[in-house]
């Protein structure tokens, strides 16, 4: 393995074939990697932690929870809420705490029919599957759900989407 920095990845996951913990653990020791969370590490000494992670959260999400579902607000929003949290469907519940992040795993279903592949070994909840989520967890006033005026709106843009399929036949 070559440890000069520039050769580096910006993320090296220590659970990763191609750095071991030990090799992780000397390039930490040589100043080359710092750590970002456990098992977590970015060869970028010089942007601040939640920069790095933003930029590469998908990714992580996708190597440490191979298979969960971009859900609720996120499915819609391909993005991180705005207070940072990143909404997937999981076979457990868990919390997971990155600079400027929360992965929020919620227990549930994996890939339903519709469900598509996504990013990094991530899949993505089908437009019916999210709208479900949001609805349901609107209904209870959860920060997972779109506000309720996002909601309509998207739901109107579905309705719209599938009229124009229906007078297309």
């Amino acid at each position: 393995m070559n440890t000069s920095p520039g050769n580096l990845p910006e993320i090296v996951f220590d659970t990763d074939t191609s750095f071991t913990p030990k090799a992780v653990g000397q390039l930490v020791k040589l100043g080359q990697l710092r750590k970002l969370a456990p098992k977590l590490y970015t060869s970028n000494l010089a942007d601040a932690p939640e920069a790095v992670v933003s930029r590469h959260l998908f990714t992580i999400a996708g190597h440490f929870y191979p298979g969960a579902v971009l859900g609720w607000r996120s499915a819609f929003e391909e993005a991180p809420s705005p207070e940072g949290k990143l909404y997937l469907s999981y076979h457990r519940t868990r919390r997971v705490s990155l600079p400027g992040h929360t992965l929020k795993l919620i227990e549930g279903p994996g890939a339903l029919p519709g469900d598509r592949p996504y990013l990094a070994d991530l899949l993505i909840a089908s437009p019916a599957r999210a709208m479900l989520e949001n609805l349901a967890a609107a209904k209870r006033r959860e920060q997972r759900a779109l506000p309720p005026a996002a909601l309509q709106e998207r739901l109107c843009v579905m309705t719209e989407v599938e009229r124009g399929r229906l007078r297309e036949r």
